[in-house]
């Protein structure tokens, strides 16, 4: 080939490149290789295809050539700048953006290039200047514009980032990327109505952008449409099925719904994509610990904070999932990290005193609680649980004050029927709904309240679970009782029952109202079981050894089958199981045991159970429900207490305010079931042989 024909052949293949052409602009520049192999000029512009591409390593190979082989403009270096940074390699990419700079100081380009290397590289202020340089020399540049508000948004000033984002799309009111920047910005801002519908117009415009799907779903599930939320990300990974971020961000919607079989599948997928994904181990984590896997959440934390030691959120979550597994120093040396690495985390001060609390030192727990609320006035949980804890040491009066804060708890939000009810003189005259909520055992020991709420002149409605309604139909001063809410006449006030004491002014242990009993069995359902005891002989005794597994504290007030059934040895007494749902192993316990009645088919509801509590001598159960109904029967039983008791049996007593015909068993220490149940065999086999009746005087010896 001719040599002359050369600038001929370079100038044909720009023209093709500037066309799109990169084929033809290729081919043309390994023409004049094959005759100049030092062609600088053919050797840049191949390396630019070679970017274009997406062969970056190939691209950074052939500008070097070309830059060592006499090639001197900026636009070398610049170029050689954009695919040192497509791999990733940001220090060399800036040092070559600044010697284009040098070189040319008023190369628009590579003042913006150079700003978005800085941005990837957390120096927002730096590439800042630069892409305002970008624009003194360009004018008004959408693209530019756009990226000012990124930086601006990297340095969490929303105002400014917004502003821009506005900007670039005054001139470019199309722009997907402007449009989705701006989304996120809003709803950071709170701005959230107006959030969404900028991220939906970025999908609308370019329905593959997989960043605008993931963050319009983010935005959707933090506004409460988790459905259209879960189908944004799955649209995101029709995409991209490899995108790690909309894998996670899709079993995070789905642990949210209660789905944790799907949303433990998405955070595997994202854990494969990525195994260091701290944010993923850990929501993984925090799936299994709502399951009950402990051991596994508890590898997943650690698994997360190895990754990322930091990572404060991984440790306040092994604190609970240790806390959980009753090994509370260690839980709380969890929390304590997490406060050291992240002082204002007001949600692990609070998880801390729970873990005092849970060892007993209720007082340091208060403590702890108030500093919370300095923090986080408004945090709900922090009030509540001062109030728990208040209670527990017998100061009903703030107690019951506190305790209301859990009406602002998700936990426990109510939808009422009606405005609550605010002093007692409002009450004469009106129709108030008493609703139930939390567990059975709290409804059946606050129903005491409804005789008082009619004695102040009010009409009482009372809403409840159907497995109470036959038993509170026995209650004094309830007008109007269902378990379905479409029912439920118009209120004129309502109040959650657990509020009752507070608006009652149960102040003090001792202003306990206990007109005892207040509930009472159905006289045709007694009529049946006392045929089934026609032939019991000894002192009948009814037995339950756990309560609900879903309760927060039922891993600590449950014992194990063997240890209640060590007393069928007792002679003189004929047991009863009162306990539901036996599994296969339970049943094997008792089985053949000839002074054993198994009365559980017999029990549809609590009414069932107390007309049964009423032809027994005795119930001895764990803290159940079973123990506030036969205590509201005013029937005897021995109550089974952990170390740490629920709040309402108080500290260190044996009897209850609420239940005078209640004896108290007490852990001496923790998970000690074996010297409780030592001393309530010893009590037992007094009570068979007549020496001791089931509810003693509080001065008898309780040692062994």
């Amino acid at each position: 080939m001719n040599l002359h024909r050369l600038p001929h052949l370079l100038n044909q293949a720009r023209q093709h490149f500037q066309a799109g052409h990169l084929d033809e602009a290729g081919h043309g520049c390994l023409e004049i290789l094959a005759v100049d192999q030092k062609n600088h000029e053919a050797l840049h512009l191949l390396g630019v295809i070679a970017h274009q591409r997406g062969r970056h390593d190939e691209a950074a190979f052939l500008i070097r050539r070309a830059i060592d082989e006499g090639e001197k403009s900026p636009e070398s270096h610049n170029n050689l700048g954009n695919a040192l940074k497509a791999m990733g390699k940001l220090d060399e990419a800036v040092a070559r953006y600044r010697h284009a700079l040098t070189l040319r100081p008023d190369y628009a380009n590579a003042h913006n290039n150079l700003g978005t290397a800085l941005q990837e590289q957390g120096k927002p202020r730096e590439a800042i200047e630069h892409f305002q340089k970008a624009l003194s020399l360009l004018g008004p540049m959408p693209q530019v514009l756009n990226n000012i508000g990124n930086a601006f948004q990297d340095l969490s000033q929303w105002d400014e980032a917004v502003h821009y984002y506005r900007q670039a799309l005054t001139l470019l009111p199309r722009f997907p990327e402007a449009l989705n920047n701006l989304g996120r910005a809003l709803v950071h801002q709170g701005k959230v109505e107006e959030g969404l519908e900028r991220l939906a117009e970025a999908v609308e415009i370019k329905p593959d952008y997989v960043d605008a799907l993931v963050n319009l779903g983010r935005a959707m599930s933090d506004n409460g449409q988790k459905d259209d939320a879960v189908m944004m990300f799955r649209r995101a990974l029709d995409v991209e099925p490899t995108h790690e971020v909309a894998c996670h961000s899709l079993g995070s919607v789905f642990q949210e719904l209660g789905r944790l079989d799907e949303s433990m599948a998405s955070y595997h997928r994202a854990l494969e994509l990525n195994p260091n994904h701290h944010e993923a181990l850990t929501n993984l984590g925090v799936a299994l610990l709502d399951r009950g896997e402990l051991d596994e959440a508890v590898t997943h934390f650690e698994r997360a904070i190895a990754v990322l030691p930091t990572y404060v959120l991984a440790w306040n979550n092994l604190g609970v999932a240790r806390q959980n597994q009753n090994r509370m120093e260690e839980s709380a040396a969890c929390y304590e990290r997490a406060l050291a690495l992240k002082p204002d985390y007001y949600e692990a001060l609070n998880n801390l005193g729970v873990a005092r609390y849970k060892q007993n030192r209720l007082m340091e727990a208060i403590e702890l609680f108030m500093k919370v609320q300095e923090m986080a006035p408004e945090y709900p949980d922090a009030y509540y649980n001062e109030g728990m804890a208040r209670l527990a040491i017998g100061d009903f009066q703030r107690g019951w004050q506190h305790c209301e804060w859990r009406l602002k708890m998700r936990a426990y939000q109510i939808a009422g029927h009606s405005q609550p009810i605010m002093d007692q003189a409002m009450a004469k005259g009106r129709q108030i709904l008493l609703h139930c909520e939390q567990g059975m055992g709290d409804s059946i020991q606050m129903i005491r309240y409804a005789a008082m709420i009619k004695e102040m002149g009010a009409t009482v409605v009372v809403f409840c679970p159907k497995a109470l309604t036959r038993l509170f139909a026995t209650v004094k001063g309830i007008d109007f009782l269902s378990d379905d809410p479409e029912l439920i006449p118009p209120c004129d006030h309502r109040i959650p029952i657990l509020s009752l004491p507070l608006f009652c002014q149960t102040h003090h242990p001792d202003r306990v109202p206990t007109p005892i009993p207040y509930l009472f069995a159905n006289p045709d359902r007694v009529a049946v079981m006392r045929d089934q005891f026609k032939d019991a002989k000894g002192l009948k005794v009814g037995l339950v050894w756990r309560g609900n597994p879903g309760h927060s504290n039922d891993r600590n007030r449950s014992l194990d089958v063997t240890l209640m059934s060590r007393l069928l040895e007792i002679q003189g007494c004929r047991f009863v199981n009162l306990q539901l749902g036996l599994t296969e192993r339970e049943q094997a316990v008792f089985a053949g045991r000839t002074h054993w009645m198994d009365m559980s088919a017999m029990l549809s509801d609590f009414a069932d159970t107390a007309a049964v509590v009423t032809q027994l001598d005795l119930v001895i159960t764990v803290d159940t429900s079973v123990a506030h109904l036969t205590g509201a029967l005013g029937r005897p039983a021995w109550v089974l207490l952990p170390k740490v008791a629920d709040w309402r049996w108080l500290q260190e007593r044996d009897d209850s305010p609420w239940y005078p015909t209640l004896r108290l068993f007490r852990q001496p220490d923790f998970g000690d079931w074996e010297t409780v149940m030592t001393q309530v065999a010893q009590k037992l086999a007094q009570s068979a042989r007549g020496e001791l009746p089931p509810v003693w005087s509080l001065d008898s010896d309780l040692s062994v």
